[in-house]
């Protein structure tokens, strides 16, 4: 607790005060919070935590029990609100929150010095930039974060225990404008009853990332030959972060409000979150819900305004821009003598848990930096994606290798317990292998063998991907109205087909049914529609080291978004587009005449 907090507190007691007959002053309720009798001691040198107020077998509250603080209990690092940091032009920070997996990316003071955020290691000991969204709490109230807690979850599974692995789809799926804090958590997620909140795991989440992003951080920048000025302190690093495009995903009509609303949950969270990471830093493997519970509650009330310097300028970064603009930028051809050109990119992100589309009309001309445009109605969401092939694969695998599905026969239902598990254990790796190369030979534990082809497991997802194209589809036909078709049928030879350039990025991307949305061409009443794959690699990658250049590329799909969201510019968004910007139609144009009166001259 520092000083301002203690005297808002106080001040907050004082007014809770009531004169009573004769000068007194009597408090209602007869209670003071915790909070406030901690304010108070700190106030008087004495910053030692209260306890439990004792409560008689009627119902009366006595005074206030003030314990010596126990050995556990840990009290928020304040150190962020007094440290310096390098200039947002010099190192940027951007975290990828993703729904199953996040990533972190760092860039100086311009785009060859690329910083790798690598968050972990792999089962083969390999750098990883990829980490679980994932928190879970074990029966004794032990926290992991991470890959830490879907390894611990393993043994709990389908009994009753849940991994909390959703924590993103809080900002797509809770009332616009709700309390996180106070939606509580289940048994199933804290067998503990600490009155945790899934907001609390929010807060928890992005302060691990944190900290691990600043910890690779540092390790990167000692590792490269960027040099910062002398004194700046990493942990003050500038930030931005990646957000949906809520504006038009939700048919509530509140798109834009929970748009807003998201923005403001990530900017506090964020704040949050480095106060946290100090104060847990070097402790995570130790935390607890005991140790973890008043943190939060003192972290709820605390006034993170004067860390907004950790964000910067244009923070909240929506993914698809930050996805698609560099790498959509080396296509544009900037260097042209051309005057301004319109063109039409869908950035489809295929994450996990979801599958995003938004479609963006960018304007670029000789001279000039392109500016892209969000058309409002072509922001759409799937649930089908990377979680939906893994549901999918999951039944291939085990028919595959002699094993019914839903009965296990012919394993006992133990053997097929234990086999179920190391599957789902292992089913992200598995599919890695079987689109990558076409066919996999299975091997599971207790002895479980098999083989499967690449074209089974497409076959499966027939439905899945027509849903996909459907989607894909869908906002071509309502963005290009016979109005804007007739508009483009000036700009161009009749039968020569209008593209629609397709970006893909995403840890999903090189799913067949993802991919296909990159390829072919529709017809909507003889205006044809020609998608064309965006895969060129940005200027900036081919110009790096050729070793750093080859491993930046090959990531580059997966972590897009946080590459882009640390870029020295962000691309220049103008407003939301309701629909395409047209030429207008061939011919003189004649105004209307206007009777005139009155002398002249």
């Amino acid at each position: 607790m520092n000083d301002r907090d203690a005297k808002l507190l106080i001040s907050n007691l004082l007014e809770r005060l009531i004169i009573q007959v004769g000068g007194a002053m009597d408090l209602p309720g007869g209670r003071l919070s915790k909070q406030e009798v901690n304010a108070l001691r700190f106030i008087l040198g004495n910053s030692g935590a209260v306890g439990e107020a004792n409560v008689s077998d009627d119902g009366s509250v006595s005074s206030a029990v003030i314990d010596a603080p126990s050995e556990d209990r840990i009290f928020l690092n304040r150190a962020a609100f007094d440290r310096i940091g390098p200039k947002a032009l010099d190192l940027r920070l951007c975290l990828d929150f993703g729904t199953a997996m996040s990533k972190a990316w760092a860039t100086g003071a311009d785009e060859s010095e690329t910083l790798p955020i690598v968050l972990g290691r792999d089962a083969a000991g390999e750098a990883a930039l990829v980490v679980d969204s994932a928190v879970f709490i074990d029966d004794d109230g032990r926290v992991y974060l991470g890959e830490a807690a879907v390894r611990q979850f393993r043994p709990h599974a389908g009994h009753g225990r849940h991994l909390y692995n959703n924590i993103k789809r809080l900002l797509s799926d809770a009332e616009v404008e709700s309390d996180l804090h106070s939606w509580r958590l289940d048994l199933a997620i804290d067998p503990t009853s600490s009155n945790l909140s899934r907001g609390d795991l929010l807060v928890l989440y992005l302060a691990w990332l944190t900290d691990r992003s600043l910890n690779a951080l540092s390790e990167a920048i000692a590792a490269s030959e960027l040099q910062l000025p002398a004194g700046s302190d990493l942990r003050a690093v500038a930030r931005r972060f990646a957000i949906p495009c809520f504006e038009d995903t939700h048919n509530d009509g509140r798109g834009r409000s929970r748009a807003a609303w998201a923005r403001r949950i990530m900017r506090q969270g964020l704040l949050r979150a480095q106060v946290l990471a100090d104060t847990l830093a070097g402790g995570w493997e130790e935390l607890t819900v005991s140790k973890l519970a008043p943190l939060m509650e003192e972290l709820r009330t605390l006034d993170v305004a004067p860390l907004e310097s950790l964000l910067a300028e244009g923070a909240d970064v929506r993914e698809p821009v930050a996805a698609g603009a560099s790498r959509f930028s080396s296509r544009l051809g900037l260097r042209t003598e051309r005057g301004l050109t319109r063109q039409t990119l869908l950035v489809v992100d295929a994450g996990a848990g979801t599958t995003d589309f938004a479609l963006f009309q960018v304007a670029a001309g000789a001279g000039r930096s392109p500016r892209y445009a969000l058309v409002r109605n072509s922001v759409k969401m799937s649930t089908v994606a990377g979680n939906t092939a893994d549901m999918v694969l999951t039944p291939l695998l085990l028919r595959a290798c002699g094993i019914d599905p839903l009965s296990g026969a012919p394993r006992t239902p133990d053997d097929f317990a234990f086999i179920r598990n190391d599957l789902n254990s292992r089913i992200r790796e598995l599919k890695h292998i079987v689109v990558s190369r076409g066919s996999i030979d299975i091997a599971l534990s207790l002895n479980t063998s098999g083989k499967l082809l690449i074209e089974d497991f497409n076959q499966a997802m027939v439905r899945h991907a027509n849903e996909l194209r459907e989607i894909r589809d869908t906002i071509i036909n309502t963005t290009f109205t016979p109005t804007v078709r007739e508009s483009f049928g000036y700009l161009g030879p009749q039968n020569e087909p209008y593209t629609v350039s397709v970006l893909l990025t995403g840890g999903s991307a090189a799913l067949p049914a993802v991919s296909a949305l990159s390829l072919g061409e529709i017809n909507l009443a003889g205006f044809r529609v020609r998608f064309l794959p965006v895969d060129e690699t940005p200027d900036w990658i081919r110009d790096l080291p050729e070793g750093v250049s080859r491993s930046v590329a090959a990531v580059y799909p997966q972590c897009a978004v946080a590459i882009g969201g640390s870029a020295v510019e962000l691309p220049l968004e103008i407003d939301d587009l309701r629909a395409l910007v047209v030429a207008p139609p061939p011919g003189p144009r004649v105004l209307p005449r206007s009777r005139m009166s009155g002398p002249l001259g």
